[in-house]
Parts: structure tokens; C-alpha cells; sequence
């Protein structure tokens, strides 16, 4: 690829402008988060009806159904890896290793038919500090991309993954965006594809939009954005070069020494958590009796579960697939995290299934708010599952990881999955 011509794509307007990518990074985050409560019923009611089903032909039907949700969920989670809300903190980590492995993977799904020759060139092996999925999503984005470039083109078709490291003065733009003077690992990976006009070129990490005028689709998708939108989050920086019958290739620069910006907000978070959870409430003697009750209805080996979640329609599913697969269980629904808080104070659950993105309050927030009330009332703390479509933030994460009984559930949620997790954790039931 040495003579392809590097075009210095200036990939500002549209989603690379600053404020423009914060507007469509919360776009996205609602858009995933809607939708994903729309297909979570699309995949968990098909479990309800197939058993009431007669015939073979009605329960491929009803599968299919559950089949094109699931494609639906694949698009939405694009959809929340491009908003970043939530992501994992960001860690160090091997990036040859998982480049390696990602094309292992690649050579294994390849149709031979293709003739595709992959070559992997390692010049060095850097340690980088950023969020590994967000890493990993854009390997395989471009990768994807490569794959598509020269599928079905005439000549040689390879693809060329190489890592090495590459020192910048601070004076360099990468994909119009000013690189700090550093010590950077660099991830190229270039084909030998149709190649982009630098006008297609430019518009390359807008969702949706294909930059190959002959093979119309290839590329069309959301894996640049999020690519893009994942890396700048993470001090890193996304080049595309590209020249019409030569090829395409991707640079991506990861600083090998990054204080992560992901981890002081980290330390902020837990440190405001940990401030806000010492703070001690005074207890009233209607709060006491509330309590007493709590606590005697806690002495009882009940199977009693409370449903916690914005979305009627999600707390009913979520109700009617419990009470149908988990004998003698009582479910109960709150609509938010204080509606759930003022539950629990009056009847004490062993197990919550509760949603994060809640109105006037959210999971994380009534999370804390129950721990405290069963410190201050020497009640057991209920095990906590959390359905979401995004990772808990990190105040969450660190309180939540010690105790081992709670766990989070990615929504959609199966239905075999929600009944899974709340069966393990109801004491009459994981006991027997």
C-alpha cells in the first residue's frame, strides 16, 4: 500500500463537529433505549406463546418473529455503543493480542470462494490504556469494512493489519483533528479495494452513508461512527486514506501513555457516592413501625419479588413471565426508583428486578438509597437485578461488584435469562 495517496481527510461538520457528535451520541443513547424497551416484549413473549402453540408451522412463525427482533437488537446495539453512555472504564491492556485474535477470527468466517490474502505485519507490541470494547468494536468495524472493499474485485484482494508505534510533535492533524505530541500505538489496517473520491472520502464516518459509488451498500452502516465517536471519547484518533482503484486504509493512533480521563471520573463518581451513602437519615417512629414490618415480613421465607421499571408495559411482561415460570412467586410493580423505595419500606423483597434510566428516581440512586435503609434498619439487602441497556456507572459498578449477589442483565432480556437470575437469588429456591 505504499503508494496509496494520503488524502488528509478533514472529517469536521457532520458527526466529527464536536457539538454535533454530543447531539448525536444522545440521540442515539435514547433512541437504543426506547426501541430496546419496544423489542424487549418482541423477544420474551414468543417464549410465552410457543408452549400453548399446536402445530410445527405456527411455532416457526412465531420464532422468525423473535429472529428479526433479534436482528433489531444487533442495530441497537450499535446504536448504544455509538452514545458511549455506560461504556466499561477504561483499562491496559494487550492491543497485538486482541488484534490477532480478531483476525483469526476474520480468516475463519471468510468464504474461500473470495481468495481474500490476509497478512498480519507486527513491528511492535504497546500496552494501551483506554475502554477495550470501544478498542474492539472499531477493529472490527474496519476490518468489516476491508472485508466488503475487496470482496468480488478484480486482481489481488488482501487485507494488511499491521501494528507498530509512531511518535508525533504535537504539529500533526490526523482526520482534522490536532494530535498532542506523544508516543503513539498505531493500528493500520489497508485493502485493496475500489478505493473512495476524496469527496466520499469525507463523508466516510457519517452513519449509514457508503462511500464506494460501484458497490453500492458496502460500508453503509453505523461501524465508522461508532469507530469514530468511540475513539475520540478515548484520546485516540481515526485517519481513512483512500485513492479511487488503489485501496483504502485506516490509521488509528491510541496514545501508549493516556491518564485516562474515564478514570478520574471514576474516582470523582465513587468518591460523591461514598459521601452521599455516609450521610445518616434520622429515623422518625413512622419510619420505625414501616421498618418492623420490613423486618418481620424479612424473618418469613417468602418468594416475593418487586418489578421495577418506567415502562408499564415492560414491568407486566416482566411480571407475567415470572409468575408463569417460577411457582408460588408473588410479584409486585413499581414505576420508578422512589415508588420502589416506598415499596420496600412497607414489604420487604428478597429479590428486585430493577431498570437504571428511570424518572424521578433512577436504579443507581434507589439502589443506594435501600442500602442505607437497611444499614440504618439491620435489614438483609435484597439481591438486585438489573435490566438495562447500558452499563451502571461506576459508583454503581464498585458497590455492587463486592457483594456478588447482584448481577446485570442487558436488555432485551431473554425470558430464560430473567427467570434464570431471579431463581438463584430467592432464598426459599437457592436454597432447596
Amino acid at each position: 500500500m505504499g503508494d496509496l495517496k494520503q488524502i488528509g481527510i478533514a472529517q469536521r461538520g457532520s458527526v466529527a463537529d464536536e457539538g454535533v457528535r454530543t447531539a448525536v451520541e444522545y440521540f442515539a443513547e435514547r433512541v437504543a433505549h426506547d426501541v430496546n424497551n419496544l423489542i424487549t416484549p418482541l423477544l420474551a413473549y414468543p417464549d410465552l406463546l410457543i408452549p400453548s402453540l399446536a402445530n410445527e408451522k405456527s411455532v416457526a412463525i412465531v420464532r422468525a418473529m423473535q429472529d428479526a427482533a433479534q436482528r433489531a437488537l444487533d442495530v441497537m446495539e450499535r446504536l448504544s455503543a455509538l452514545s458511549g453512555r455506560g461504556m466499561p472504564a477504561a483499562e491496559s491492556f494487550d492491543m497485538c493480542r486482541i488484534v490477532s485474535q480478531a483476525l483469526d477470527a476474520v480468516k475463519a468466517q471468510a468464504d474461500p470462494a473470495d481468495a481474500i490474502v490476509f497478512e498480519e505485519v507486527i513491528a511492535a507490541n504497546p500496552t494501551v490504556h483506554m475502554q477495550r470494547e470501544v478498542f474492539v468494536r472499531a477493529l472490527e468495524a474496519l476490518l468489516e469494512n476491508a472485508m466488503q472493499a475487496v470482496r468480488g474485485v478484480d486482481g489481488t484482494r488482501k487485507i494488511t493489519v499491521t501494528v507498530d508505534t509512531v511518535e508525533m510533535d504535537g504539529s500533526i492533524d490526523v482526520g482534522g483533528d490536532h494530535i498532542p505530541e506523544g508516543v503513539y500505538a498505531r493500528l493500520s489496517i489497508a485493502d485493496t479495494g475500489l478505493g473512495m473520491r476524496k469527496e466520499a472520502l469525507q463523508h466516510s464516518i457519517e452513519p449509514f452513508v457508503c462511500g464506494f459509488e460501484e458497490k453500492r451498500g458496502c460500508g453503509a452502516g453505523l461501524g465508522l461512527s461508532v469507530a469514530y465517536c468511540g475513539l475520540r471519547r478515548n484520546g485516540a484518533f481515526l485517519e481513512m486514506c483512500s485513492a479511487v482503484d488503489t485501496g483504502t486504509c485506516a490509521h488509528v493512533y491510541i496514545p501508549v501513555r493516556n491518564t485516562s480521563e474515564d478514570a478520574k471520573a471514576y474516582d470523582h463518581d465513587t468518591v460523591a457516592s461514598e459521601t452521599t451513602s455516609a450521610s445518616s437519615q434520622t429515623a422518625s417512629p413512622e419510619k420505625d413501625a414501616l421498618a418492623e414490618t420490613a423486618r418481620s415480613s424479612n424473618a418469613t421465607d417468602s418468594l416475593r419479588v418487586l418489578v421495577v421499571d418506567d415502562e408499564s408495559s415492560i414491568a407486566n411482561l416482566f411480571k407475567m413471565i415470572l409468575e408463569n415460570f417460577i411457582p408460588g412467586v408473588t410479584v409486585d410493580c413499581a414505576g420508578n426508583g422512589a415508588e420502589a423505595l416506598d415499596h420496600f419500606k412497607r414489604l420487604y423483597y428478597p429479590v428486585l428486578v430493577m431498570d437504571l434510566h428511570m424518572p424521578v428516581m433512577d436504579g443507581q440512586a434507589s439502589f443506594f438509597e435501600i442500602k442505607k435503609y437497611c444499614q440504618q434498619h439491620q435489614l438483609d439487602m435484597p439481591a438486585v437485578v438489573f435490566c438495562t441497556g447500558y452499563a451502571p456507572q461506576a459508583p454503581l459498578r464498585k458497590a455492587i461488584e463486592p457483594e456478588g449477589h447482584h448481577v446485570i442483565l442487558s436488555k432485551p432480556v431473554r425470558s430464560e435469562t430473567l427467570i434464570e437470575a431471579v431463581q438463584e437469588r430467592l432464598p426459599s429456591l437457592s436454597m432447596s
